[in-house]
């Protein structure tokens, strides 16, 4: 399984999520995070980023669907 943390470079809560998950994946194997620095609208857009942070499992965002918005 391969997680995915989407950031700004700056993001405070970046390295919060890396550390949560770090702790729940040790002793898995098989089970790897890595960081992907997002630093243009066009490179969040390509990979589905919704905020900062967000987590991929396995390239998919699987947190709830976001309600369409309402003029």
């Amino acid at each position: 399984m391969e997680l995915t943390v989407l950031a700004v470079p700056d993001c405070p809560n970046a390295s919060v999520l890396q550390q949560r998950l770090a702790g729940l994946i040790t002793g898995r194997p098989g089970v790897a995070v890595t960081r992907r620095d997002i630093t243009d609208l066009a490179e969040a857009a390509r990979w589905g980023m919704h905020g900062s942070p967000t987590l991929l499992i396995d390239g998919s965002d699987h947190s709830p669907s976001r309600a369409p918005s309402r003029p």
